[in-house]
């Protein structure tokens, strides 16, 4: 299970609930493309657009406090990088997939108590 990283949400904005409660929003309002872009990159098979998505993605989870799904887009990324690993990324994608719908759990109901 995804954990929010409290510690990084304070270093990166201090005690700022309305600047975090922006970019959360900001996150779930994004969330539905950005599923979508790493859907349409595993459907069509296109390794090159995954990394693409992987690479502008994973760094956004760090400044979510959620740093375990940044590691876990750039792990993704390399593997997007072989041209064989199609066959071998369902695992990895699926895990991904799975963490990201936590996170917008999380986000969500952090968003509710503000």
């Amino acid at each position: 299970m995804v954990q929010l990283n409290r510690e990084i949400l304070h270093d990166l904005y201090g005690d700022s609930p309305d600047e975090l409660k922006d970019i959360f929003t900001e996150y779930l309002n994004s969330y539905s493309a950005m599923i979508e872009n790493f859907q349409s990159g595993y459907n069509t098979h296109r390794l090159d657009l995954l990394e693409y998505f992987c690479h502008g993605y994973g760094p956004t989870f760090r400044y979510l406090g959620f740093p375990e799904i940044s590691n876990c887009i750039t792990a993704f990324q390399k593997l997007c990088r072989k041209p064989e690993a199609f066959d071998n990324i369902h695992t990895t994608y699926s895990a991904l997939m799975v963490m990201l719908e936590e996170s917008r759990q999380i986000v969500l109901s952090l968003v509710a108590e503000k």
